[in-house]
């Protein structure tokens, strides 16, 4: 009799559920991607806020140093609205007038100047940087004119 209790269990499982383990396998996996999906776009919506002890014998400056970065940074997002913005409007300008073919190419000669103004230089890095969203929504536009001028 001693000799059953030595025995080791048997490793078989019914396939069904063999399948079902399997099944909640995937879908735990499955779940972990999305979340660490989601979380790792996440950041915070809030700027971090400079800490500087009141031990410090120049905290004013720093922190007026501080302000004067973020009026600057938030004055050249200002100034970049504003070029894309009338840069827009040229645009719009553009393709109501419509016409020949001499016509679009003086159009596109002008285009091209435009977008050689609005290149940047090494030094000279936008702030305000456009998403892969509008670049969707601008190729969609581009499709749009090529459609009618065909």
């Amino acid at each position: 009799m001693a000799h059953l209790c030595l025995r080791k269990k048997s490793k078989r499982v019914p396939a069904r559920l063999r399948y079902k383990i399997e099944k909640k396998v995937r879908d735990h996996n499955r779940k972990l991607k999305k979340e660490a999906r989601k979380s790792a776009g996440k950041k915070s919506g809030k700027p971090k806020t400079i800490n500087v002890p009141n031990a410090c014998p120049f905290k004013d400056e720093i922190l007026a140093q501080v302000e004067d970065l973020k009026r600057k940074k938030e004055e050249e997002k200002q100034k970049q609205r504003a070029l894309w913005k009338e840069e827009r409007e040229k645009l719009k300008k553009l393709q109501a007038e419509g016409g020949t073919l001499e016509e679009m190419a003086n159009k596109a000669e002008v285009k091209q100047k435009i977008h050689e103004a609005f290149e940047t230089t090494d030094e000279e890095k936008p702030v305000f940087t456009k998403k892969e969203g509008s670049l969707k929504a601008y190729y969609r536009e581009f499709k749009k004119l090529s459609a009618n001028y065909c």
